[in-house]
C-alpha cells in the first residue's frame, strides 16, 4: 500500500510538472488521475495500517518522495526557493499526517468500523496537504524558478480564446473568433457588422439623408469602412498601448490581461503573485471538494474489493473495561 500510495504521488508530481511546462490538457488530466489515487490509496492506508508512527512514516514518504523530482532545479536555484519548497511539502506533510492520525483515533475509539466516518475526518485534511504542495511548486514554477510567464500566459489565453468560440457569435454578432486570428480581420468584420446593421447618414443637396450600408457605391463603402476601422484602432490604442492591429487575437487577449494584472502587481507589490496562488488554492480546494463523495465511493468500493477476494478482513476486538460496584 505504501509503494501504491507513493507512486501515486510521484506520478501525480511527475504530470503536474510536466503540465506546468508543457501545458497539455492530457497530462493535466493524468495529474488528476494519479491525484486521486494517491488520496484513494491514502484512506485505505488509514483502514489498514496500525500504529501511529508507521501513519506517520507513511504519510512523510508520500509527500516527500516527489522532492527527488525537482533535484536538478536545486542546482540552478537560490537557497530561498529551496527553503520555500522544503517548508511548503513540510506542511503539506503536517495536514496529511493530521488527516491520516484522525482517521486513524477514530478507528481506534469506535466500537463499529464505519468506513465514511473515517473518510469524512480523513480525506479533507490529506487533500488540503496536498494541495498545498501543488500551490509551493506552482509558485516557484511560474514567480521565482523563471518558467516563462508570457509563453504560459498565452497558452492559457489561446485556450480560453478557444473554448469560447461556440459563444464568440454571442459576443460578437456575426463573427468567429479564433486565437489565431488577425485582429485586423476581426476588426474589419466587426466594422463590417456594425454597418450593415445600422443607417448611415449621408449629405444629399444640403440635406441628411439615412442609408443602408449596401446601397452606397463601391469606393464610398470602403471609404466609410476605413474611417470606422480607424475609429475602432484608434479607440483601442488610446486603452491599450500595446496594440498592433497585425497581432493576433490570443495575443491581444493575453496583453489585456497582462496589463491588468500588472496594475494589480503594482497595488499590492510582492504579495499579488500569493494572492493568485492562494485563490488557486481555495478554488481548486472548493472544486475538488465537490467530488469528495467519487473518490469516497471509489475507496469504498476498492476496500470492499480487497475483503471479498481476501486482501484483508473485518476483524472483532475484544476490549475490557474496569468499572467499580457499591459494595
Amino acid at each position: 500500500m505504501a509503494v501504491l500510495g507513493a507512486g501515486a504521488s510521484v506520478g501525480a508530481f511527475h504530470y503536474f510538472n510536466i503540465f506546468l511546462i508543457n501545458l497539455n490538457t492530457s497530462d493535466f488530466w493524468l495529474f488528476v488521475a494519479c491525484f486521486v489515487l494517491l488520496l484513494i490509496f491514502s484512506l485505505l492506508e488509514v483502514l489498514f495500517v496500525k500504529g501511529i508512527w508507521k501513519i506517520f512514516f507513511l504519510g512523510l514518504f508520500q509527500t516527500c518522495v516527489p522532492l527527488i523530482l525537482f533535484i536538478n532545479r536545486f542546482a540552478t536555484s537560490n537557497p530561498n526557493d529551496v527553503r520555500i519548497l522544503i517548508l511548503g511539502f513540510l506542511v503539506g506533510f503536517y495536514f496529511v499526517f493530521l488527516g491520516m492520525h484522525r482517521g486513524r483515533r477514530l478507528i481506534q475509539n469506535a466500537m463499529k468500523l464505519r468506513f465514511f466516518d473515517v473518510s469524512r475526518r480523513t480525506l479533507p485534511r490529506v487533500a488540503s496537504g496536498m494541495l498545498i504542495v501543488v500551490s509551493v511548486v506552482l509558485y516557484l514554477s511560474y514567480f521565482s524558478w523563471g518558467v516563462a510567464p508570457a509563453d504560459v500566459g498565452m497558452k492559457i489565453t489561446d485556450g480560453i480564446v478557444s473554448d469560447m468560440k461556440p459563444f464568440s457569435g454571442i459576443i460578437v454578432p456575426g463573427t468567429t473568433i479564433d486565437p489565431q486570428q488577425n485582429m485586423g480581420d476581426l476588426i474589419k468584420s466587426i466594422a463590417l457588422q456594425k454597418l450593415e446593421s445600422s443607417k448611415i447618414t449621408v449629405q444629399d443637396q444640403n440635406r441628411s439623408v439615412q442609408v443602408t450600408y449596401a446601397s452606397l457605391p463601391p469606393d464610398y463603402q470602403a471609404k466609410v469602412l476605413n474611417d470606422v476601422i480607424g475609429g475602432i484602432n484608434g479607440g483601442l490604442q488610446s486603452q491599450f498601448s500595446f496594440f498592433n492591429s497585425n497581432q493576433t487575437v490570443g495575443a491581444f487577449v493575453f496583453g489585456v490581461a497582462n496589463e491588468y494584472f500588472a496594475k494589480f502587481s503594482s497595488f499590492l507589490g510582492p504579495y499579488a503573485s500569493i494572492l493568485v496562488i492562494a485563490v488557486l488554492f481555495f478554488l481548486a480546494k472548493g472544486t475538488l471538494a465537490v467530488f469528495y463523495w467519487l473518490i469516497e465511493f471509489l475507496a469504498f468500493v476498492l476496500f470492499k474489493i480487497l475483503v471479498v477476494f481476501g486482501f484483508a478482513y473485518v476483524n472483532l476486538e475484544t476490549r475490557t473495561r474496569e468499572f467499580l460496584l457499591l459494595s
